[in-house]
């Protein structure tokens, strides 16, 4: 293997975990939105093999050392990430500087992202969530897609900001998810943890009544009350209080 120093960018695949915040690998290295991505080596500790080589410190990529910015060949390879790749966003990264090639992939000295596709499982559900969670994709100032049906709709382009067919599909996520679980009706059942499944008697913006089984009635904040959609359930973790009848 050798080191060649790029001038002109690689393009390779990787993956991130998204957050408001914006981008991290999956070892929590955060990306910072404006600045590339610069490998370091950390120091080895004692009982560790953080640093392969003999040679420390060192500029990264070493050819000796595993450091260095990862990225993939091909975009098929991130499926080899499972079950990473349904929870993460993938796209294409820039490469350049030293770069360490292998067989699947790159280790780098710098990498700023290129393009980025947001699985549907992680977008926000609700309206507000989505905008606070798009400006921190935004901030990267390269094209951001979801994917849908086999089609990468276009989010947000670098040169000209949020997409109208984007915007539309966002709106109409946000939408879709109100109407199926946004809305806690009566006789919609409720769990609660440390007590089981109540139904609800009434519901507005701040408090939700409920029942037992056994008659007992309860009251919740509707704050803490939550769509579970993996288990398709309301749930609450928040404080419970007992409603004495006068």
């Amino acid at each position: 293997m050798s080191v060649p120093d790029c001038i002109t960018p690689i393009v390779a695949y990787r993956l991130w975990v998204w957050d408001v915040a914006g981008l991290s690998s999956l070892n929590g290295v955060s990306w910072i939105a404006g600045q590339p991505l610069a490998a370091e080596c950390k120091p080895p500790r004692r009982g560790t093999t953080a640093c392969s080589t003999k040679q420390f410190p060192h500029a990264a990529p070493h050819t000796d050392c595993r450091c260095g910015v990862y990225a993939s060949k091909r975009l098929e390879s991130l499926s080899m990430s499972w079950p990473w790749r349904s929870v993460c966003v993938r796209g294409e990264t820039w490469l350049w500087g030293m770069v360490v090639e292998h067989e699947y992939g790159w280790r780098a000295q710098f990498a700023y992202p290129k393009t980025l596709h947001v699985p549907k499982s992680i977008l926000p559900i609700t309206q507000e969530q989505m905008r606070s969670r798009l400006k921190s994709l935004a901030a990267y100032r390269c094209d951001v897609f979801v994917r849908h049906n086999g089609v990468d709709i276009p989010i947000w382009r670098k040169d000209s900001g949020f997409d109208s067919a984007g915007a539309d599909f966002l709106t109409n996520w946000c939408r879709r998810w109100y109407e199926r679980s946004g809305v806690l009706t009566r006789g919609d059942c409720l769990t609660i943890r440390g007590r089981g499944t109540v139904v609800v008697e009434h519901s507005d913006d701040t408090q939700v009544h409920a029942a037992l089984g056994n008659g007992e009635r309860l009251l919740l904040l509707r704050k803490n009350v939550t769509w579970n959609e993996a288990n398709r359930r309301w749930e609450s973790n928040g404080s419970v209080f007992k409603i004495f009848e006068c």
